[in-house]
């Protein structure tokens, strides 16, 4: 493997941050948790919630998958959605009330479309969950609840902090000892995540040294990968690296995206542990080896092979971050640097 990524370092990074990952993440487990708990219990005990809301648009609606997705796979009553915040807001729901229960993710606190979801769910009488770094921003303060983080890491923050909220009203509201363990699994986080964090690390290089300077790169994923591998494509790729990306569900990728492929076509497949998603993702890697496609696979067994589905969206992110990164370098571009986002009036 190619040597050259030894000269980027990716400290001073603000957007692309990637050292700072394990300690984000004891610090939220540390500060944030029992906050999280207690509020969800309130929660429960002065209503009856029926189902829970996951809003946000582009990276924070990324990282708010996996709260969502830990709730569909362990609620038998409890519904859960997750929705893009212009989408809830053109729909004006007509179902709120305080039986539900809205987590809005908003780094800001200031993005438009998800201030207005969360006035609009006020209104209607819903608990409101803010999940979001300004503190004293309109998001925060239209919260019943504002989970506040000031740790380095955007997404890991945004998403540890919406799994707890997932996690934490499944124990008020339908306790289980699935749930338990999940919970549990979450406080090895921290040590996890500094066993691998060289493998991770290692993995980025592979596949930055086989992708760097190249464009209309594909990622695909699936089960709770989905939102991490929508990421890594919209948000990742184009907007810190500044390469062009497609994302493709790896379970819609037979139903259209299969007659793309090509001898040399760059390929990303982002793999967690869930023996069904990776059935459907073996699937399509076997096809596009067959036709010549340039794959590579972000595989979380490879990271961290007795982690359940649940986690594997953190150590995969810790890869994925170095990944973007070095692609970002690969380009001679600093993922801090911005031509359009905060530059132009949009």
């Amino acid at each position: 493997m190619n040597n050259r990524f030894d000269q980027f370092d990716a400290t001073p990074c603000n957007f692309v941050v990637v050292e700072p990952i394990p300690d984000s993440v004891a610090t939220l487990l540390k500060e944030d948790q029992e906050k999280i708990r207690e509020a969800m219990r309130a929660a429960a005990a002065e209503r009856k919630i029926e189902q829970v809301l996951f809003v946000a648009v582009g990276g924070s609606w990324c990282s708010l998958f996996s709260g969502n997705y830990i709730v569909q796979r362990q609620a038998k009553q409890l519904k859960s959605e997750l929705i893009n915040a212009n989408d809830f807001n053109i729909k004006a729901r007509q179902n709120l009330g305080e039986n539900t229960v809205v987590v809005l993710a908003s780094h800001s606190g200031t993005t438009a479309e998800v201030v207005e979801a969360a006035n609009y769910a006020r209104e209607k009488g819903c608990y409101v969950v803010s999940i979001t770094g300004g503190e004293a921003s309109p998001l925060a303060k239209a919260a019943h609840f504002p989970a506040i983080y000031k740790v380095p890491g955007v997404s890991v923050a945004q998403n540890l902090l919406g799994s707890l909220v997932a996690l934490y009203l499944l124990q008020a509201v339908e306790p289980s000892e699935e749930v338990d363990q999940v919970l549990a699994e979450h406080q090895k986080l921290p040590e996890l995540l500094r066993n691998i964090k060289e493998a991770a690390k290692n993995m980025a290089r592979q596949a930055a040294d086989k992708f760097g300077g190249k464009q209309d790169i594909y990622v695909l994923g699936s089960g709770i990968s989905r939102g991490l591998a929508y990421k890594v494509a919209v948000i990742s790729l184009q907007e810190f690296a500044w390469v062009r990306a497609n994302f493709v569900d790896t379970g819609e990728f037979f139903h259209g995206p299969l007659e793309i492929v090509e001898k040399g076509l760059p390929m990303l497949f982002i793999m967690d542990s869930n023996e069904k998603a990776r059935t459907v993702t073996e699937r399509a890697i076997r096809f596009v080896d067959q036709l010549g496609a340039d794959y590579f696979v972000f595989d979380a067994k490879e990271l961290a092979a007795e982690a359940s589905e649940y986690i594997t969206w953190f150590t995969l992110f810790f890869a994925t971050q170095w990944f973007t990164f070095y692609m970002g370098m690969c380009q001679n571009h600093n993922p801090d640097d911005k031509r359009y986002m905060g530059v132009l009036k949009y």
